[in-house]
């Protein structure tokens, strides 16, 4: 039998979704169930002196308006940080506020009621009182002296240091005879599903156990998360993603709503589900990039990087929930491809009165990508060389495979590159693109009406960083096969590649593996 594996085949989701017949979250109906509406704050640094949820009591079909005071286990430290770090200094963050809010959007009051939109109706008349605070509203204004502090028990805005070296930087800007400096923002940007976020928990009577839908990509660090805030065993919580409606990054870590929901589901006793409106989208969920680095490169005249050095900031928002992990990885690939035998990252992880980030395509390395470019264009200006033929000159060398970097990876392994020809890969692109031709162009057009603009850009990518993944097969007695994984997917065909993988191991064809 032919192998599964490279064959093209029909992804098995396609027709399921393309005609409408997804199982989404917001698809989901229970009998009994509630609908939830959450009061958001629009300050970005206010004490809540007084929240009156009377007026919306009062509508018909609203069952609760519930607090912090009603529901403490939000409070405190119920949201854990996806990636924990002795890096970062430990941070509490409230799935609801109580008595302090430190971004707009974050959640002081719950309304729950017979439908979305008596909900709706409910939290747009609940009365909430604030007393505004100062506010470190950048990085800037972050690190000034006496900033409004964003926690109170933090000495300052500085949620820790991320730094890498390798070599001796100060030797190899010595011996370089030319040195570039620049300084580069890469701003904040936010993924925009298809399909909000939305969570729906059922508590069970009988047994106690939960069951919690949520449209995430990380539905077991959910139940991780639910488990820590409602004090009970993880093996009493079921946590299933159903088709999730793509997630970019944004849905990879655990929010606020994945704790409160199921803890005013347990509070009601009765199913709740939430969905984010794309009006909340823009506050209540993760942004990510927003860096600002000053990078210096130096070179030979023959285009040699001798040294590479680079100071930049993170704004984290108001909470660092994935740590400094974006951190790493944009100091980590920073060099790219390329031979730096000097190099110097030094990075500052700042909190600021902003809704927080995580992680979006790429998650740190498209910034790092985008710096290195930026400073290696600006050299070839600087000593007249062609910025493909800058770019050549420092690849790494096949007979350099395995090349190790001298960086750790955030995993605490050290980065080893895997075998291959970074020289002819370039070459084939510049063919391919007939490289010569549109420098030619872009000389004889340049100061014209049309001019052309012309960018190459070369970078590695670290992979997963595991440790693995699990999976239990089952095979009937009719030769069906069974594949049960703990991967979430947002449309990477998860049911496709799964079953030639599985398939291709068992040697059955794929169409007998069910995922």
């Amino acid at each position: 039998m032919t192998s599964p594996i490279g064959t093209s085949i029909k992804r098995r989701e396609d027709e399921r979704l393309v005609t409408g017949r997804g199982r989404y979250l917001d698809d989901l109906r229970l009998p009994g169930i509630l609908h939830a509406a959450i009061v958001r704050s629009p300050h970005a640094h206010a004490r809540v002196t007084r929240i009156d949820g009377a007026p919306a009591r009062a509508l018909p079909g609203v069952i609760a308006v519930l607090t912090g005071a009603d529901i403490p286990e939000c409070t405190g430290s119920a949201v854990p940080p996806l990636v924990p770090s002795t890096s970062i200094r430990p941070y509490r963050h409230p799935a609801l506020a109580a008595g302090l809010v430190r971004a707009v959007g974050e959640a002081v009051a719950v309304v729950v009621a017979d439908d979305a939109a008596c909900a709706a109706d409910g939290a747009a008349a609940v009365v909430v009182d604030y007393e505004p605070l100062a506010l470190a509203a950048t990085v800037d204004a972050a690190q000034a002296t006496g900033a409004p502090r964003v926690f109170d028990e933090w000495p300052d805005n500085v949620a820790g240091l991320t730094q890498g070296d390798v070599g001796d930087v100060e030797r190899g800007f010595s011996e370089a005879q030319e040195v570039v400096e620049i300084e580069l923002a890469v701003p904040r940007v936010a993924p925009l599903p298809i399909e909000p976020r939305g969570v729906l928990a059922v508590p069970q009577a009988a047994d106690g156990r939960f069951t919690v839908w949520t449209a995430s990509q990380v539905p077991y660090s959910v139940r991780t998360a639910v488990a820590g805030a409602l004090g009970m065993g993880e093996e009493s919580i079921r946590v299933i993603a159903p088709d999730v409606g793509g997630g970019f990054g944004g849905k990879g870590h655990v929010y606020p709503e994945d704790v409160l929901i199921p803890a005013v589901a347990r509070r009601l006793g009765r199913p709740v589900k939430w969905v984010e409106t794309r009006t909340e989208h823009f506050t209540a969920s993760a942004a990510d990039r927003d860096q600002r680095h000053v990078v210096r490169l130096g070179v030979r005249h023959d285009g040699e990087i001798v040294a590479l050095e680079t100071s930049f900031t993170r704004d984290h928002g108001a909470y660092p929930m994935l740590s400094d992990v974006i951190t790493i990885n944009t100091m980590n690939h920073l060099p790219g491809p390329y031979r730096v035998p000097n190099y110097r990252a030094r990075a500052v992880n700042v909190v600021t009165n902003k809704p927080f980030t995580a992680a979006y395509r790429g998650a740190g390395r498209p910034e790092a990508a985008f710096v290195m470019d930026r400073v290696l264009d600006r050299a070839a200006r600087a000593i007249g060389m062609d910025p493909a033929a800058l770019r050549r000159r420092n690849l790494v060398r096949p007979d350099a495979m395995p090349y190790r970097t001298g960086l750790t990876y955030r995993d605490g392994v050290a980065i080893v590159y895997d075998p291959a020809d970074y020289p002819a890969a370039f070459d084939r692109v510049l063919e391919r693109l007939d490289y010569d031709r549109w420098r030619k162009q872009q000389q004889e057009r340049r100061g014209s009406s049309r001019p052309i603009g012309l960018g190459l850009s070369a970078y590695v990518e670290g992979t997963g960083i595991g440790p693995f993944e699990g999976a239990d097969v089952r095979v009937d007695t009719d030769g069906t096969v069974k594949l049960l994984i703990g991967v979430a997917s947002q449309g990477q065909s998860h049911e496709t590649t799964l079953a030639q993988i599985c398939a291709a191991e068992l040697g059955v064809p794929p169409e007998r593996v069910i995922v």
